[in-house]
């Protein structure tokens, strides 16, 4: 072996390790890009946002509170008169008074929003906004960065699937990125059903 021969051996060497690198380091930054985009993707919503989606589902559950007990309270309220029985002589006189729910009925939260709309949005604005939860980006701001992150994401995974194959060109095996890996698998299994 000559002199030549060991310094392509050490040249070929070197290449292979800064390959393995660039593979890692790829690999690394799909990781990182990968889990930036699921916080992203499962952040909280936007806080003014939830603010805007509390006040319209408070809105909605009271909306059929008139329409569900107007008229009973109505009466209620009013008083009225029944009328008598078969073997009864008499008619029966309900008094006005204070409406009555159903049985039940203030223990759901819908109550209280039919009941006391302006009290619970109050409450729960409170409640959000103290609640110290990170909350995301707004939608559209959301949707541009998913968009970013999907594009940065295609991106290394294209150069790596591109140092993967150059690599298996020169003798060098690398494994392709997970998710690559089960996209080829998937094309792979529709062709054979094809």
């Amino acid at each position: 072996m000559t002199t030549d021969d060991i310094k392509a051996v050490r040249q070929a060497k070197d290449a292979a390790l800064r390959i393995t690198q660039t593979a890692a380091t790829l690999e690394e930054r799909h990781r990182a890009l990968s889990r930036e985009r699921r916080d992203v993707v499962q952040a909280d919503r936007h806080q003014d946002e939830v603010l805007v989606t509390m006040e319209a589902l408070v809105d909605k559950a009271g909306a059929s509170f008139v329409t569900d007990f107007g008229h009973t309270f109505v009466r209620q309220l009013s008083g009225y008169t029944e009328p008598r029985a078969v073997n009864d002589s008499r008619d029966r006189v309900i008094r006005p008074h204070l409406p009555q729910l159903p049985d039940g009925f203030l223990g759901h939260f819908d109550a209280l929003c039919s009941l006391f709309p302006d009290l619970v949005k109050a409450r729960l604005r409170e409640v959000i906004l103290n609640s110290g939860s990170n909350f995301g980006l707004p939608a559209e701001a959301r949707a541009a960065k998913v968009a970013e992150l999907d594009a940065a994401i295609a991106e290394v995974e294209r150069l790596h699937t591109e140092l993967v194959d150059s690599a298996a060109e020169v003798g060098i095996t690398l494994p392709l990125l997970e998710a690559v890996a089960k996209r080829r698998e998937a094309e792979a299994r529709r062709q054979a059903r094809e």
